[in-house]
């Protein structure tokens, strides 16, 4: 009941819309999606629906001369009865993202994924304008039960799925800013604090694997969470030992999608696309992985059983997830971490929203899976962020530390990180936006320098290990 007063209270008080971003920005992108349009058709040689699967299939492969790639997860028979079958990848039309772009090099792929981008954005921002009261505030909707796992999820509109500032590998385009989000695509700039104002953002780090380190006991994960340290970091550097730098983090990002994998129920096949490897490549990683962490499958096996015999599972808060399909009772290993790690921030948030009570002018305004976000006064930045950021440690639930980052920011697309530093130095007592904005603008450019100095860093040492038997 708590917890239902302080997402009431979010939704009443809401977010300011920029309004002179969203009628600038949408504007800008309907102008960017007639030239790309103008493109598409100029290149396939007539005009068509390109919104719809079946005419743009016909154009850009038909038209074209470009074979359909050919499905890998069909069976003997040509039957596609893989998790891809329901999703798109491989349907007949053959014009998701992923196929275009990763599996054929369409040479229009990434054009189109750039449309599709334009066009996804700006009915959002639209969407915005239709949606606010008359003082230009935007209330969301949170459904308390709107997910299985508990989960909170937000509409009318979405809050929680504001497109970030930086593009996944299958969005980054030369038409649309490549890897990062700017300018009238940066939609979260649309969303802003009232005068005198900033928000301030406080999320935990890797908060999911310290939820399946807790869960399943695994020594190993403990201890390096015990530590503060990187765990997919320190999971990459046991499993494939110390590659070198970029190896490293290479071989970081597979840790990662492994480890968000076991924790989804993902297939070898899933795997197989997620890190774009033959089916070989992805069964040894994947046997790498395992090796290293012996109790990790065996609590897995555990929790499907415990599940197939009681029909439920129930999480370290007493709430219970219930499951009757047979085939589907792997997905308790999900709810128990996903919903664990829910229900944690449920208590974070309790304890955010009491202590805001008592601040002036203070106040929660979202709350995003692993991130509170709050509306501080603009001279109250530094002590905000440490009382929040220790608030959220809850550390009476768990005896494994829930480690947090801080950022800041005078718009919700422009929030940059607070130095742990200052965060830790109480003798710091105030410092200005102008000065946080300067301080991450150098750490901005160094990081960019270095970038730069490598062509590409990961071509040949990935091509090397990827190509061994």
């Amino acid at each position: 009941m708590k917890y239902l007063r302080v997402v009431n209270d979010i939704e009443e008080y809401g977010v300011v819309l920029d309004e002179d971003f969203v009628y600038s920005a949408s504007a800008k992108l309907g102008r960017s999606l007639e030239k790309m349009e103008e493109e598409l058709y100029d290149a396939c040689g007539n005009t068509f629906n390109w919104r719809s699967p079946q005419q743009l299939s016909k154009a850009i492969y038909d038209g074209l001369g470009i074979p359909r790639p050919k499905n890998p997860f069909a069976d003997a028979d040509g039957i596609d009865r893989s998790r891809f079958a329901d999703s798109g990848k491989y349907k007949s039309t053959c014009t998701s993202t992923f196929l275009l772009t990763e599996k054929v090099h369409h040479p229009l792929g990434e054009l189109i994924s750039s449309m599709r981008e334009c066009a996804k954005l700006r009915k959002s921002l639209l969407k915005y304008l239709e949606l606010k009261d008359e003082n230009r505030i935007l209330h969301t909707t949170f459904n308390m039960t709107g997910t299985r796992t508990g989960r909170l999820s937000s509409s009318k509109p979405n809050l929680q799925n504001v497109a970030s500032a930086t593009r996944g590998r299958f969005t980054q385009s030369v038409y649309t800013g490549s890897v990062e989000r700017t300018d009238e695509f940066n939609m979260r700039r649309a969303i802003k604090p009232r005068p005198g104002h900033v928000f301030v953002a406080v999320d935990y780090k890797q908060m999911e694997m310290r939820m399946f380190g807790i869960l399943s006991q695994d020594p190993f994960m403990l201890n390096a969470l015990l530590a503060g340290k990187d765990v997919h970091l320190e999971i990459a550097l046991k499993v494939w030992g110390d590659c070198g730098y970029d190896m490293n983090m290479v071989h970081r990002e597979w840790s990662k999608t492994i480890t968000f994998g076991l924790i989804y129920g993902m297939t070898l096949g899933s795997l197989q696309y997620k890190l774009n490897m033959t089916r070989m490549q992805a069964a040894k990683v994947t046997d790498q992985y395992w090796g290293e962490f012996p109790r990790i499958k065996p609590w897995m096996n555990e929790i499907i059983e415990s599940c197939k015999m009681m029909g439920f599972v129930r999480y370290w808060s007493g709430r219970i997830w219930r499951e009757d399909n047979p085939l589907d009772m792997y997905r308790g290993c999900n709810a128990l971490i996903q919903g664990g790690c829910a229900d944690f921030l449920s208590i974070a948030a309790i304890k955010v929203y009491e202590w805001t009570l008592k601040q002036p002018s203070h106040h929660i305004i979202n709350l995003v899976h692993d991130e509170i976000i709050t509306e501080v006064p603009e001279n109250d930045i530094l002590r905000s962020a440490r009382v929040i950021s220790e608030l959220m440690q809850v550390p009476e639930i768990f005896n494994i530390p829930f480690a947090t980052d801080a950022k800041v920011g005078i718009s919700y697309g422009e929030m940059v990180k607070i130095d742990k530093e200052l965060l830790l130095d109480n003798s710091i007592e105030s410092i200005s936006m102008e000065e946080l904005y300067a301080r991450d603008k150098i750490s901005h450019d160094a990081k960019i320098a270095v970038t730069e100095e490598k062509e590409n860093p990961f071509e040949e040492e990935l091509e090397e290990e990827l190509s061994e038997e």
